[in-house]
């Protein structure tokens, strides 16, 4: 063969193939993305490109790439966390499958804040009535209220939610969790009344750290397990009503406590003012095979007294 002719046949040959590549980079174009509806059912929308791969069972994926309009440009996609900033009074909702930090930092900053489809939501309202109600259902929150007025109610069903409440006036309405776990920290500040009630209505555990007078409301639990620590204060916690399981109630300051109930509970212990010795005025304790077996000489509940007086 001539030297032309193999020349033409060799750049004839890098031809196809350069045009053969080319053709196939074209077709890796048809995998890119904006959400994951562009996707196939076999692929997930990651970095701009559907991939081989399915979401985990229930879990909603973010879309790739696309910044919610709500986040305001602060995405994290690696964490695929949204940062958002309430400077009005408008409702706000979490975009689905994202984790949100919501910051309401100026009084009447946000209005009802919606958490129901997000992965997890940090909520801060950190002026006067910065924000209105909060719902997170079955997604975990941890919500910070200052201020008078500041959070409405907050409601959970099977996800765990902590509240912490300073600056008293009602700095946070009602807490209520279904089988997730609540933690109320309450401390009363300027005024009284830093939380509203504490409620775990089936089988969650109620935790509440109160500080200051009358930082805390009601507490209530069914059949989970209801811890109270109140001091600082005059009815720093107000009453304790103890379902089916484990009650404990630290009183660390006089009249710290209100009254206690827990002739229920699969066990009970109260521990009254270490100083003063002074318990809550009226306490209702476990027990089974007698009026005083599980009560101390000073009245106290004690599931230490004897191995009926724990059931747990």
């Amino acid at each position: 063969m001539k030297p032309v002719v193999l020349g033409v046949v060799i750049g004839a040959s890098i031809g196809a193939s350069v045009l053969w590549a080319c053709t196939v980079h074209r077709a890796t174009e048809g995998y890119r993305c904006a959400t994951q509806a562009d996707c196939a059912s076999d692929r997930v929308c990651t970095q701009g490109y559907c991939v081989l791969g399915t979401p985990p069972d229930g879990a909603v994926m973010i879309d790739a790439a696309v910044c919610p309009a709500i986040c305001g440009g602060q995405c994290d996609f690696a964490a695929g966390r949204c940062t958002i900033t309430g400077m009005g009074t408008g409702n706000i909702v979490c975009p689905p499958g994202w984790n949100c930090v919501i910051n309401c930092g100026a009084a009447g900053a946000c209005g009802a804040i919606n958490c129901t489809n997000a992965a997890s939501c940090d909520i801060n309202c950190t002026a006067d009535n910065a924000c209105l109600n909060i719902q997170c259902s079955t997604k975990p929150c941890d919500v910070t209220c200052t201020g008078a007025h500041a959070c409405g109610s907050i409601t959970c069903t099977t996800a765990n939610c902590s509240a912490t409440c300073s600056g008293g006036g009602s700095a946070c309405g009602a807490l209520s969790c279904s089988s997730g776990n609540c933690t109320q920290n309450c401390t009363g500040g300027y005024g009284s009344a830093a939380c509203g009630n504490l409620t775990c209505s089936t089988s969650g555990n109620c935790t509440a750290n109160c500080m200051g007078s009358a930082a805390c409301s009601n507490i209530q639990c069914a059949s989970g397990d209801c811890t109270t620590t109140c001091g600082g204060g005059s009815a720093a916690c107000g009453t304790l009503n103890c379902g089916t399981g484990a009650c404990s109630a630290t009183c660390n300051s006089g009249s710290a406590c209100g009254n206690v109930s827990c002739a229920n509970a699969c066990k009970c212990d109260v521990t009254c003012d270490p100083a003063l010795n002074q318990c809550p005025a009226v306490m209702t304790c476990p027990d089974p095979n007698g009026p005083t077996i599980c009560t101390d000489s000073m009245m106290r509940c004690d599931s230490s007294l004897a191995s009926q007086c724990n059931q747990c």
